[in-house]
């Protein structure tokens, strides 16, 4: 009898050797794979945004000192100017002498405390004596009545104003204070500040940033061009700190960007998913070495059993056979036993 070798076949090695639930096992843990790699990177975008948070404030607290320092030393000039008794003589009793000397005494002060330039007003709004008095730019008889700093000092005893230079046409911030001899006012002492040197510094560092009015003018930046311009954040960075500046009503602000998170947070979540993906290879690699000795384990045992039933049929179609013929040599013996006794 011949075997029927296609239905018990191996065909079944390659196709139910994995059962319906180990398939479902490995779809569940390749998902899991996902899964994780969503979460760490989620994790690793928040902890870096965090990080660079806390770095952009400490950036800010730096800025903002650095600008404080300067705000202070300059500030403070025009008060002291103001009880200088040499300036108080020069306005009292002006002589070009006198104006040259306080001119090159403004000149070294000047030098010595990083100010633009350093003059002085007379109360008709005129300069008589500058830092500058002996270049082409020079302030001397020059009329300032009509600038706020100027007019607001005389009246208020202390002004402050960001304005375009009207002879340098630098912007700059220009402090200023009323000169008194007793009841007297005799006239106002002035020092600007150009920010060209804080901006270059800022400049060399590694975030933009900004100093805005109350109106969002940019005034101050690490980006000199900006300067004017309206502030609109959309327009440098995803987010920002900002610090205030009271005394002039001004804001400093430092502007990061996420760009740095993203990256990390997708070269983390990559390696992770690299491991990952090499584990999972590892696994299945074990696992289907398994299934290989499995299949050649069943196999064997398939063939051995198909080898033990063609024993077993062949056995069962000799023994027919014999039963057959000796059965037909009993009847021919029988026969012939018939003939001789005829």
């Amino acid at each position: 009898m011949a075997h029927n070798e296609t239905s018990d076949s191996p065909k079944f090695l390659g196709e139910n050797i994995i059962s319906k639930n180990e398939k479902i096992l490995w779809y569940f843990i390749v998902l899991l794979g996902i899964i994780f790699t969503i979460i760490i990177g989620v994790f690793s975008y928040n902890k870096n945004l965090q990080s660079l948070s806390v770095k952009l404030e400490k950036d800010a607290l730096l800025h903002m000192s650095l600008l404080r320092s300067e705000l202070d030393k300059q500030s403070g000039t025009p008060l002291i100017l103001a009880g200088d008794a040499s300036i108080q003589n020069l306005l009292a009793s002006p002589t070009k002498e006198n104006a040259i000397k306080i001119s090159q005494k403004l000149a070294t002060l000047k030098k010595r405390i990083g100010s633009d330039v350093i003059y002085i007003i007379n109360t008709d709004g005129e300069a008589i004596s500058s830092s500058n008095w002996n270049t082409p730019q020079s302030f001397v008889g020059t009329n300032y009545a009509f600038r706020d700093y100027f007019k607001n000092a005389m009246k208020n005893g202390a002004a402050f104003q960001y304005a375009l230079g009207s002879v340098s046409k630098k912007p700059g911030l220009y402090y200023s204070a009323r000169i008194d001899d007793g009841n007297r006012t005799l006239g106002v002492a002035v020092v600007k500040l150009d920010f060209t040197p804080i901006e270059k510094l800022w400049a060399q560092m590694s975030v933009p940033a900004f100093v805005i009015d109350n109106q969002n003018i940019i005034l101050i930046g690490s980006s000199p061009n900006e300067r004017f311009k309206t502030f609109k954040l959309q327009n440098y960075g995803n987010f920002w700190v900002k610090l205030d500046i009271p005394q002039l009503n001004w804001q400093l602000i430092l502007i990061g960007t996420k760009s740095s998170a993203n990256i990390v947070a997708i070269g983390v979540s990559a390696i992770f998913l690299s491991l990952y993906i090499i584990m999972l290879g590892i696994i299945f690699y074990i696992r289907y070495k398994q299934l290989q000795s499995a299949k050649k384990l069943i196999v064997a045992s398939q063939y051995q059993k198909d080898l033990e039933q063609n024993v077993a049929a062949r056995t069962h179609e000799l023994n027919k056979t014999n039963r057959a013929l000796s059965k037909e040599v009993n009847e021919r013996k029988k026969t012939e036993a018939e003939v001789i006794r005829l």
